[in-house]
């Protein structure tokens, strides 16, 4: 028996050197990961010439989206300038507009004064105008009252001229009588005169007896 764990003893290898299995585990290792990095670098490489390729896309569309930017900012930018130089015009036009509200209003106050004015001197007018219809239908009345008059004036007149030659000729009958009259009174104070002259020889007469 004791031959037998001999001759096993004998025949057994020696066991292998702990530091020659760490060795074939990293070059296992080492292999392993050369491999995963050569895959890992071909797939990275496969994905940095798409994402090279992509990116190549995406600066090309990234350039055309700037440049239609730039433009549509230069445009934006006219576009702004046109509407401040529209805003300031719009606001020089609220200006004036305003100054020529404000005279218009100042022109309507004068034309309201004088539309007024023309209605008190319309007014006015028209009470003027009835005065001077009253005064006209007036002046009608006193037209026809001295047509009236003179016709009563000629009327008079005739009447007059002839109360006149009655006048004249009851006058002229007045002088005739006058003058008789006197003539009567001549004659009446001689013969008083000759009654008084013969008086006193009569008085004288009958004092001889």
């Amino acid at each position: 028996m004791a031959s037998e764990l001999a001759t096993t003893q004998r025949t057994t290898p020696a066991p292998t050197p702990a530091w020659v299995w760490l060795l074939m585990v990293v070059l296992i290792a080492i292999t392993v990961y050369s491999g995963y990095t050569a895959l890992s670098n071909n797939v990275t490489l496969a994905d940095a010439q798409t994402a090279r390729e992509n990116l190549e896309r995406d600066k090309s569309r990234l350039e055309a989206n700037v440049a239609d930017l730039t433009t549509q900012l230069e445009a934006a930018k006219q576009t702004e300038e046109q509407a401040t130089n529209a805003l300031k015009q719009s606001r020089a036009d609220t200006e004036a507009a305003n100054g020529q509200i404000s005279d218009l209003q100042a022109q309507i106050g004068d034309l309201e004064d004088k539309t007024t004015a023309l209605e008190k001197q319309v007014s006015e007018l028209q009470a003027k105008a009835e005065a001077a219809d009253t005064l006209q239908a007036q002046v009608d009345k006193l037209k026809s009252d001295l047509a009236a008059t003179n016709a009563r004036a000629d009327a008079a007149e005739k009447s007059a001229a002839t109360q006149k030659a009655q006048v004249d000729s009851l006058k002229a009958a007045q002088t005739q009588t006058q003058k008789k009259l006197e003539a009567a009174l001549n004659d009446l104070a001689q013969a008083a005169k000759k009654v008084e002259a013969a008086a006193p020889v009569r008085s004288g007469e009958s004092a001889q007896p």
